[in-house]
């Protein structure tokens, strides 16, 4: 069933925005210095962002959809999945919550640690590779959020990705992404990953890429998957009656899976829709 502007979320459902983002900023910052300090590759960062936001989205997301990341809530905005106005809020959260898990960093890493530490990856703010552009940057970053929203909206979103299974294709996602991109631009992938850290540092060279890229990615990324995949954005409505018709008729032709039977229906609880943040 379609949850499009049928509700306004409680007070839970943005904490859990503000809370989900703090831990994400606080433990990819960690890493990232961790690895700047070290001279380590992106492994553990890569790793440590992607367990983070699986370890979060099972979390939070019965509260709020378990976004995180404003690229993210635009693209639920821009296909009318979720208010615009709470959107906004969602928004206001998740840059609170980055700027209070960057005033962590600051108070927790002891200053002569930061003076050993570039410019740029302060408190773990992502950085350019000298290899490219700031074009080229934000390209990256668009392609690298564009697949994190598809996977989003295909695993957690629709209602016939197999149960469970979003926290951790989401994660992972994260992970793949991070290890592709890294080494180029630190793969943000999330402009709420970059402001904390970025303001309280006042370091704002290339921040641009971190906010275009992403946002740019992210609606790219929800309007292909739910107006190319999701039955032309007709939404629950049409997932439900197409789910009456045995499976066999619905997959297509040469499927390994044509044969194999239908698997029960979900429970509208199931989901980490914005219509859960309600109850």
């Amino acid at each position: 069933m379609s949850h499009q502007n049928k509700f306004t979320p409680r007070w839970h459902a943005y904490f859990a925005e503000l809370l989900g983002t703090f831990v994400l900023v606080l433990g990819g910052g960690f890493s990232v210095i961790q690895a700047n300090l070290k001279n380590d590759d992106f492994t553990g960062v890569a790793i440590t962002h992607g367990l983070i936001i699986a370890a979060m989205v099972y979390s939070f997301g019965r509260f709020s959809g378990g976004h995180f990341n404003p690229a993210v809530t635009l693209g639920f905005v821009i296909v009318r999945d979720l208010e615009w106005l709470q959107g906004l809020i969602y928004f206001i959260f998740q840059i609170l919550g980055s700027f209070l898990a960057g005033a962590a960093l600051l108070i927790m890493i002891p200053g002569h640690v930061l003076k050993t530490i570039s410019t740029q990856s302060k408190l773990g703010f992502p950085a350019l590779s000298d290899d490219i552009t700031p074009l080229q940057g934000m390209l990256m970053e668009a392609v690298a959020t564009f697949i994190l929203v598809v996977v989003i909206f295909a695993t957690a979103r629709d209602k016939r990705a197999p149960d469970q299974v979003f926290g951790a294709m989401i994660g992972a996602t994260v992970t793949l992404d991070i290890f592709a991109i890294g080494p180029f631009t630190g793969a943000a992938m999330n402009p709420a990953r970059v402001f904390g850290p970025a303001v309280l540092t006042a370091t704002f060279q290339n921040d641009w890429v971190y906010w275009v890229g992403p946002f740019l990615g992210g609606a790219l990324g929800a309007v292909t998957y739910w107006y190319g995949f999701f039955k032309g954005g007709k939404g629950d409505a049409k997932v439900e009656e197409e789910q009456k018709t045995p499976l066999v008729y619905r997959v297509s032709e040469g499927s390994p899976f044509a044969d194999q039977p239908e698997s029960p229906s979900k429970s509208n609880s199931d989901y980490i829709t914005m219509e859960n943040a309600a109850n």
